[in-house]
């Protein structure tokens, strides 16, 4: 029965947000809500569980908040020296550096941060619209893949440093970079390189943003 529950739980995290809107529009509620629903039907309510809830999300938003002061005063620099870069390098290069650069660079200052970045990135750049698009999607992929490899660069990451801190594994800063790093930087490099073509101009595109 246990995995029953838990099955449909899965299931219902995993479409839900497709099939209704107000899911969608409300996803961290709904998806504190089903935390609450499968750690009650699993048992597995405890003090130290409590205890992570209250302490785990303190020390991601601290991460966040210090990543954002220094975007904001960092912001206009960052701007110009993408518009100047833009003068002398060819775009192909830019767009494969930038997504590899900012995929591996989403475990150090967060994925959020990773794309702030990326939409000032795409915001100087000459494109149209549907190679920004083709440019937003496959630059997202390499920030979430990237963003894996440290507990600074999203929650989940987080978790499951913090789960596996003690024995056996006694899981660092740096756990998950050398356990995923053969698999995650190879394919972040692949997505730079994939960047290069997916985000030509296409014929159809005639009005640019």
């Amino acid at each position: 029965m246990l995995t029953i529950g838990l099955s449909l739980i899965f299931i219902v995290v995993l479409v839900g947000p497709f099939l209704n809107k107000k899911i969608e529009s409300n996803l961290e509620a709904f998806l504190f809500v089903m935390g609450i629903v499968s750690a009650t039907v699993s048992s597995a309510w405890s003090v130290d569980v409590i205890h992570e809830g209250f302490v785990a999300p303190i020390n991601i938003t601290l991460a966040v908040l210090a990543a954002g002061v220094l975007f904001h005063y960092l912001r206009k620099y960052i701007d110009h020296a993408m518009r100047r870069v833009l003068i002398t390098v060819p775009l192909s290069v830019i767009v494969c550096t930038v997504i590899i650069v900012l995929g591996l660079a989403s475990s150090i200052i967060s994925a959020i941060i990773a794309a702030l970045l990326l939409v000032e990135f795409i915001t100087v750049l000459p494109l149209h619209r549907h190679a920004e698009i083709n440019l937003t999607i496959i630059a997202c992929f390499a920030i979430g893949f990237g963003a894996a490899l440290t507990s600074l660069g999203e929650p989940l990451s987080t978790i499951v440093v913090s789960k596996l801190g003690g024995a056996p594994y006694h899981a660092d800063f740096f756990y998950l970079a050398r356990l995923l790093g053969f698999y995650v930087v190879p394919a972040v490099i692949i997505f730079g390189i994939a960047g290069i073509f997916l985000v030509q101009e296409a014929p159809e595109d005639t009005e640019q943003t």
